[in-house]
């Protein structure tokens, strides 16, 4: 048996928290381990909606461990947090640089092009930023877009989808409907 996947789930002040929490969840049913981490400390923050999150770690202590996925949920100051910090740009790199996934939904796709990640690449977002990235990457209308090693959604309502998609590729296709199938998602 091989090393048990381990995906890197960002939190910054002002994250979606159905995005964060539901893609903790479903993720994490899969056997795959799930590790938050704080862009700015690990000092808990505030979603959207004033529920308080408190990740893991902070980022900047993991900057060396290697993921089979970084995941940037949305909520509008998680994506300017994502977009401000070197600390995530350098992770992304990285995490790019060795073909491992780097996914990202909602509003947190103006990070990916702030950083410079998966310029061309076939994209989705909320749709409030199709303007900005449309010259920049391939966008599409789609809940969930895979291409290549970039995996992005759309936002709150396709978080699930999103997840299962994650789950899909660090493991397969089985593992992914086993999980949906429990939590009756159709």
């Amino acid at each position: 048996m091989g090393r048990r996947k381990r995906v890197l789930l960002l939190c910054a002040e002002g994250v979606e928290e159905m995005e964060f929490i539901t893609i903790a969840d479903i993720i994490s049913r899969s056997g795959i381990k799930v590790v938050t981490a704080g862009v700015d400390s690990y000092h808990g923050v505030y979603g959207r909606q004033g529920f308080y999150i408190r990740p893991d770690y902070y980022l900047g202590d993991l900057i060396t461990h290697r993921f089979d996925a970084v995941i940037l949920p949305g909520g509008e100051g998680a994506a300017q947090a994502f977009t401000d910090s070197e600390t995530v740009g350098k992770v992304l790199k990285e995490q790019d640089k060795r073909g491992d996934l780097v996914c990202a939904m909602c509003l947190s796709l103006h990070a990916l092009k702030m950083h410079g990640i998966g310029y061309n690449c076939k994209i989705t977002s909320y749709p409030s930023l199709k303007n900005e990235l449309k010259n920049s990457y391939k966008y599409s209308n789609a809940p969930v877009v895979v291409d290549d090693n970039l995996v992005t959604s759309r936002g709150p309502g396709t978080t699930a989808y999103f997840a299962l998609k994650i789950i899909e590729l660090l493991i397969d296709k089985t593992t992914s409907k086993n999980v949906a199938e429990s939590m009756l998602i159709t």
